[in-house]
């Protein structure tokens, strides 16, 4: 008999939870740095916040049992005019949160104040806002917002992993801040001519298709585009100086890479990114030249070095001949080329070559110089990355 009654409870408790149960109005003094100047009140399952000022900060820890509206259902957030500033981790991991009213007398989101909120679809940044913390809006996959007027930069992971097919940046902002737009459902973005600099991952792992950087930026920083798959088209414009780290590695639908002649640092030819005076190589488009067939690639004889990921992903890449001009190989130049057949390194002493490279690949045979042929049998990089190591027959003089 207990255990009927333990069961109908909780088989009541579950129906309310999933209609969203109505809550007994309840009051929370929530300013700062004075508590009582801004008030939360819960009124069935919508929040209206009021008063004049700013409002508290959270902690991580507090986020998860101890702030405002813990244990409550609330799918609808007013927060009304006089409020200047929406508290770190305010409302972050409600999945009970559908929509938030944001008013223009709110200059500042605080750190992941909306993070997580996997079921927010509707909300405002008003052109009073020009601050917006780090990981504000991330996690919010249902959430398409617009990027108002009054910001000037976009804060680490602001809108991580968010919704819209489409965004413009204002031209106010004048940076793009780390994993600001990481793995979002951006497919197309317009940079304005103000942003000078765009962050680490930024765009990472996002579903743009393709990218024009401005004039105005300086720099892209490290992993900027990493793994974005369906991106097919790169333009670098002159004023860029400084290319971060796989910056748009493991981009498997890139076909075109292209530079502004009056870059004085970067070059690009048929689709493959050198710097300007072609001793290193930084990428090749995985699908060079647009074609959709196998290809075979001859590094030019300039080149010392080849960057982190460089070919990484080339999947329709099926033979590559590598110079004797090159010392060096970074990590995961060659990952992930899965045609790739065959190898020739034509230098007599074997480059350097970084961790998990020819991963992936078809490729088992290496060839090089007979004279050298010991050698790289020999090297352990070398010689765990190749099955078969056999020797030039015909050596270039």
């Amino acid at each position: 008999m207990k255990k009927k009654k333990l069961f109908s409870f909780c088989a009541a408790a579950a129906m309310l939870l999933g209609t969203g149960a109505t809550n007994a109005q309840t009051l929370w003094n929530i300013g700062s740095p004075t508590a009582t100047d801004v008030v939360a009140t819960l009124d069935d399952v919508t929040l209206t916040i009021t008063g004049t000022g700013a409002m508290v900060d959270y902690t991580e820890e507090e986020s998860r049992g101890t702030r405002l509206g813990s244990g409550k259902w609330i799918e609808t957030l007013v927060i009304n005019e006089g409020v200047t500033s929406i508290g770190d981790y305010a409302f972050s991991h409600r999945i009970d949160l559908r929509s938030v009213t944001i008013p223009n007398s709110v200059t500042s989101i605080g750190e992941r104040a909306f993070s997580d909120c996997p079921n927010l679809r509707s909300g405002t940044i008003p052109n009073s806002v020009t601050s917006i913390g780090s990981g504000a809006f991330s996690g919010c996959p249902n959430l398409t917002v617009t990027i108002p007027n009054s910001m000037t930069s976009i804060g680490k992971g602001a809108f991580e992993g968010h919704a819209p097919s489409s965004g413009s940046i204002p031209n106010s902002v004048t940076s793009i801040g780390e994993r600001a737009f990481y793995g979002s459902g951006l497919t197309s973005v317009t940079i304005p001519n103000s942003v000078t600099s765009i962050g680490g991952e930024a765009f990472a792992g996002s579903r743009l298709t393709s990218v024009t950087i401005p004039n105005s930026v300086t720099s892209i920083g490290d992993e900027a585009f990493f793994g974005t798959r369906i991106l097919s088209s790169v333009t670098i414009s002159n004023s860029v100086t400084s290319i971060g780290e796989r910056a748009f590695a493991k981009c498997s639908g890139l076909i075109s890479i292209t530079v502004e002649a009056g870059n004085a640092n970067y070059i690009a030819e048929d689709n493959v990114l050198f710097n300007k005076t072609k001793t290193t190589l930084i990428l090749c488009a995985a699908k060079k030249d647009g074609q959709i067939f196998d290809f075979q690639y001859t590094i030019p004889n300039s080149v010392k070095s080849i960057e982190f990921g460089a070919f990484a992903e080339c999947r329709r890449l099926t033979s590559v001949t590598i110079p004797d001009s090159v010392k060096s190989i970074g990590n995961e130049a060659f990952s992930g080329c899965r045609r790739l057949a065959s190898v020739f390194c034509l230098a007599a002493t074997p480059p350097s070559l970084g961790n998990d490279n020819f991963t992936e690949a078809s490729a088992d045979t290496l060839y090089v110089p007979k004279s050298a042929l010991n050698t790289y049998k020999n090297n352990r990089n070398w010689s765990s990355a190749f099955d078969i190591i056999l020797a030039i027959e015909a050596e270039e003089s």
